[in-house]
Parts: structure tokens; sequence; C-alpha cells
């Protein structure tokens, strides 16, 4: 049987691989839903979306089928494999010569009891060493990614940022590959990427000199080469600065490298050449302000507990964050629970909240990557003079000259402020243009277009609105002191927030209800099923109990020339035995996985049906490999 185990492992382990490749798909399609359910519910595409889970599901079932059909039948080897070897042995000592006799009948059969028991488990174990080296194999492609590198402080010996000739990519666009695969084939993959990063920078060179040299700019030598390599590259030939004190803002039109910039700064892209140093301790506010599935305090506060809260500053960060009046109507303060990635909050209070964890930080150097698009103009101004420069430019009454910003930001009509000491210009990756917002405000500068198209939308650069031109937010108005007040439907929706919107989990617990047994037998078809399975077991163990009465009565009844009928017979037994254990097998599956499909359709007819998808699992628990069992709840329920 050592030969025919590695076969039937290697097979099972091909299958397992299938199995997971069919449930990745599943579930990064659920997970995609999920996280975009709003859009979803907006577009009313619950219908399609669900067609093609569904579809997803029924080949994972599939495959999850063709899983359990191969682990019946390397059960059925093993299990059969005792009755082999009581077969051999009684054949090899009937053919040489010897009449079974009772006691060698019972001592025989009591011995190869001992071994039906390891050779019973066998099987399982080879399953499971199959199942946890795929696991493995998986989870080795993980922790093998490269690691992150840190983006370190260099020769700058105060607090500043300094990047010297920075071309950088995302290794999110290297092409996906099987980690699984031939490491000759792996090598060479990645050897491809590093030459179509070559080529990015030997295309970005070629160009530079023809615009130096005053040639005209073609196209690559080779079309597909420009197309793939080109762009990649997210930076191109980065050359900046920031200085204690500093606030710096970086503009551009979509797409032009603006949050790759700020990444940049982060370790989060590949530098491709030269060198970025960063010196002193950095906040962050993403593009998509991130918040936790927990109370506005603990958004703001993030890490710190409250024995070491500063009181003091967490109020003014709520008074220069706009928050005050949007705490108000919560039910509980700031002490209201919001739900996850702030599903309860506009896109507003999402960015403020964000905003003030920021400025409670207290950070070295701020990383603020367009927190003014989601608010309103009026709202817009408040952040960026008491939030922005007030306290992380100036740290409030400390008056700390030594904390430098860099902001991200489309908001031109703030960038005539006297501490906005620098803008850049970014496009396609390049800084076009630097300077104060004097120097690149007339001419033909790059700026000075995108201040034209300001004028042209109605907006003053003092950075009020102009009159007769509509706020971004119609539902909002600002007090005397400049923080945002909710009105209409709004605030009546901010006002019904609940004060704890995660409740603990509950679970029965006990013994199994006899109706949840009804809706499994319900779900599987009828009495048909446990009439079946009932059936199946009762012929499995009969023909068990047939076999060794079968010995006993032969080593009592049986002489020397009757010795081959005799062995016939109990060959044929134990031929059955094996074939009603794969069939017993095999019933449960099937019907397991009859009633998992169901699921869906029983969920609104039957309280019980969650309960009885997790006895039809336990059935295939008992039944078939603890394992598999166990694992199948992840693979079949939607």
């Amino acid at each position: 049987m050592i030969p025919v185990t590695k076969i039937v492992a290697q097979w099972m382990g091909s299958m397992q691989k299938l199995l997971m490749r069919a449930k990745d798909q599943r579930v990064d399609l659920n997970g995609e839903v999920l996280a975009s359910m709003k859009v979803v519910k907006f577009q009313a595409w619950e219908e399609p979306f669900q067609s093609r889970i569904l579809a997803l599901r029924e080949v994972e079932l599939h495959q999850l089928l063709r899983y359990y059909i191969g682990l019946s039948l390397s059960r059925m080897l093993w299990t059969f494999t005792p009755l082999m070897v009581a077969l051999a042995t009684f054949s090899a000592y009937v053919w040489s010569g010897h009449v079974l006799d009772v006691a060698s009948a019972l001592t025989s059969l009591a011995l190869f009891e001992i071994l039906r028991f390891p050779l019973f488990m066998l099987p399982q174990i080879i399953s499971n060493i199959v199942e946890a080296t795929v696991a493995l194999k998986r989870i080795q492609s993980f922790l093998l990614c490269k690691d992150h590198k840190p983006v370190e402080a260099g020769n700058l010996d105060n607090i500043g940022i300094r990047m010297e000739g920075v071309s950088a990519a995302y290794d999110s666009k290297r092409p996906k590959v099987n980690p699984q695969a031939d490491p000759v084939a792996l090598d060479l993959l990645d050897k491809q990427w590093e030459v179509k990063l070559l080529k990015s920078q030997l295309n970005e060179a070629e160009h530079l000199i023809n615009r130096h040299t005053g040639k005209a700019v073609y196209g690559s030598k080779n079309e597909g080469d420009e197309e793939a390599g080109h762009s990649l590259l997210c930076l191109k030939r980065i050359e900046f600065e920031c200085k204690p004190g500093e606030l710096v803002a970086v503009i551009g039109s979509v797409g032009c490298g603006k949050s790759s910039f700020i990444n940049a700064l982060l370790g989060e892209v590949r530098a491709l050449t030269g060198s970025t140093s960063v010196c002193g301790k950095m906040a962050y506010f993403s593009q998509v302000p991130f918040i936790m599935n927990a109370s506005v305090r603990d958004n703001i506060l993030f890490s710190h507990t409250d024995e070491e809260v500063d009181e003091a500053m967490y109020q003014r960060c709520l008074r220069c964050c706009a928050l005050k009046h949007d705490l108000d109507l919560l039910p509980n303060g700031d002490r209201t629970e919001i739900g996850e990635k702030g599903i309860t909050l506009s896109g507003g209070q999402k960015a403020r909240v964000a905003l003030a964890r920021v400025v409670y930080h207290r950070a070295d150097l701020s990383l603020i990557d367009d927190a003014l698009a989601a608010v309103d103009a009026h709202v817009a101004k408040q952040l960026f003079e008491e939030a922005i420069v007030n306290e992380l430019l100036s740290c409030g009454a400390a008056g700390m000259e030594s904390r430098s910003v860099i902001m991200v930001t489309n908001a031109l009509q703030y960038l005539s402020h006297p501490r906005v000491d620098r803008i850049i210009v970014l496009q396609d990756g390049h800084i076009v243009e630097s300077g104060t917002y004097n120097e690149l405000k007339n001419g033909d500068s790059v700026f000075a277009g995108f201040l034209a198209v300001l004028r042209d939308t109605g907006t003053d650069l003092s950075g009020h609105l102009v009159e007769g031109v509509a706020s971004s937010d119609s539902n909002g108005v600002s007090d005397e002191s400049g923080n945002l007040v909710c009105t209409g439907r709004e605030a009546d929706i901010e006002a019904e927030l609940p004060v704890k919107l995660m409740t603990d989990e509950s679970r029965q617990s006990g013994h199994v209800k006899p109706s949840v047994y009804l809706s499994w037998i319900k779900a599987a078809g009828g009495l048909f099923a446990p009439v079946a399975i009932l059936l199946a077991f009762g012929f499995a163990e009969g023909i068990s109990v047939l076999s060794n009465w079968w010995i006993t009565y032969w080593s009592g009844h049986g002489s020397l020339s009757s010795q081959s009928r005799f062995l016939a017979i109990y060959a044929l037994i134990n031929g059955t035995a094996a074939l009603f254990g794969l069939f017993r097998t095999l019933l449960v599956v099937i019907f397991g996985l009859k009633v998992s499909r169901k699921v869906r359709r029983l969920w609104r007819q039957e309280s019980c049906t969650y309960a009885c998808f997790s006895l039809s699992l336990s059935f295939t628990t008992a039944f078939c490999q603890p394992t598999v069992g166990n694992s199948a709840r992840s693979h079949v329920i939607f």
C-alpha cells in the first residue's frame, strides 16, 4: 500500500489546490461585494453579483465533491487493507494444508482488530498532511514577500525631508504569478519585470535628452515596450527638500503622482534610482480616511489610553477640526460608536475625524493627502487655518516652528496664505514647477493655468465663495465659530445613531433540537435521506458482524475439502463490506452538499436553517474526515 499511498496523496494534493483556488475566487468576490455594498445597493446590482457568487459557489461545490470522492476512495482502500490482510493470512493458512480451528480463528480476529484502528486512521493522517502542505505553501508565498524597507534619516541632522533624483514604481503592477510554479520560471518572470523597469527608465531618459536638445520626441522603437514600460514609473527624477517649519503644497491634475509622492516618503513605493531621507516622527492623513469600528474618541486618540490623554489638546483638536457641533448631535457625544470604515458618517465627517487624529499626535512631519476635498468651502477654510496652519505647523500656543507640513490639495484658493512657503506642481510624475505663490501666479506657468480655471468656476482666490455660487453640501451651514452645523434630514439621521452599533454575538448550547433534524431532512429531500443513510450504515455494520461470524462458523464446521468454499465466501463478504463502506461515506457527503445548496433558498422559510446546515457538516465530519469537515464550513457557506 505504500506506493498506492504516494499516488493517492499526490492526487489528493492536486484536488486540494483546485479546491483552494475555487475558494479564493469566491471569497475575493464576496469581499469585494461586502466592501462596496453601498455602491451595489445604490446601483441595484444585487442580482448580477448574486449570480456571479452563486456560479463561483457551484464551481467550488463541484471541486469539494471531487475532493470528498477522492477522500472516500482513499478511506475505502485503507479500510479494505485489514480485510485483505485477514484474507491473505487465512488463504496462506488454508492453502498450506491446515484446517482452521476456533482457537486460531479467534486469536487471528483479535490481532486483526488491533491492526484495524491504526490502518483506519492512516488515511486521515495522510489527508491532514496533504492539506497542511498545501496550506503551508500558500502561507509561504506571503511570508517570503519582499520586506518593507523603512525610509531612513540618511545624512539629515534636523527635522526635514530630502529626495535626490528619485524615480519610483509600484511593485503592485508586477504581473501576478503562481508562487508554487517552477523556481526557474519564477526567476525568469522576475528578470522580465526588472527588464521592463529598466526600459521604462531608458525611455524616460531618451525623452529628456530629446527635450533638452530640441529634437522632436518620437515614440519608442518598440511601441509595445513603451506602452508596457513608460507607464510603470509613478515618479521620475524627483528633486525635493523640505526644511523645518515649512508648509509645502503639492498640486497637480488627477493621476499626476501626488499620492505617489506621499507614498514615496512613507516607503510604500519602490525607489529605482536616487535616495529618500526623512528625519522626524511622521503623521499621515490618507486620501481615503482610515476609520475604525470604534467610538469617535478612540478614532482620534488611536493608541492612547484614557490615562495618557491630554484633555486640553484633545478639545483643541475637536475645535479646530469643526467637530464640536457634530458631537452634540450624537447620542453619546464622542463616546458614540461609529461603523466600520465610518459608514455612519458623511465623507466630510470622516475626513475631519482623521485630521483630528493627525493634529492630536503632534508629529514633526505631517503628510496631508487632500484633506480639504470632502468638506464645504467655509469648513475647509477653518481646517486650513486652524488645524493645518495653527496646530500642525505652529503647534498652537507652543509656537514650535520646527514642525513641517506637506499638503496635497486641489484647493488653490488657500495657497496665497503667507504661511505657504512653497508650491510644487506635479505633472506626469515630474516636478515641473516649484516656487512661491507670487512667483508662479503670473506668466505661462502651469500653476497660472490652474488659477485661471479656478477663476472661471467662480471661486474667489481669497478662500471664500463668490456670491451666488452654491456650497458643495446643501445640508450644512456654519455657526458663528465656523463649526459645521448639520441641518435637515442629515441632523435627524445623526441624532438617531445608536450608542453602540456592535452587539455581542450569542449562540445556542445544549442538545440539538428535533426541529433542526427535521429541517435537515426537509432540505435533503424528505425521509428518503435519513432512511438511506441509516440503511447504509446498518448494512455496513451488519456485514462487518457477518464477517466475524463467518470465521467462527468456518472454524467449527469446516473440513479440509471445504476450506476453499469457506474462503471464497469470506472474500465475498469482505469485498461487500468495503463497497458498503464507500457507499455510506459517499451517501452522507452527497446529502450534506445537497443540504448546503438549499440553505439560501430555505433561509427565509426556516428559522433553524443555519443549524440544519451545521448539522449536515457535523454528519460529514463524523463519517468522512474531521479536518475536511471543518474546512467545509468556509467552502460551502454563502
